[in-house]
């Protein structure tokens, strides 16, 4: 059997690969556990602008997933808008 990190990895690799936004904040909590596990893995600049990346693009979902909610709920507000 497989190890549990060897697991985890390759689950995380699945959530990179797949672009699977809803699971980035996992992503972004295992980069950061790696990162303390193994000093030097990735240098703080990197670490940050990855978890900074990774927050960005859930912000962006929800953001986007917000807006989609308010369209659904007052359907002519947009048309208001438009002219």
């Amino acid at each position: 059997m497989a190890p549990p990190i060897r697991l985890v990895s390759a689950a995380m690799w699945k959530v990179m690969k797949q672009r699977d936004v809803m699971h980035y904040g996992t992503l972004e909590e295992f980069v950061t556990s790696c990162c303390e596990t193994v000093p030097g893995l990735l240098t703080s600049r990197h670490q940050a602008k990855l978890a900074l990346g990774l927050r960005s693009r859930v912000c962006l979902l929800e953001r986007q997933a917000s807006n989609r909610r308010a369209v659904l709920l007052n359907p002519g507000a947009d048309r208001k808008y438009q002219s």
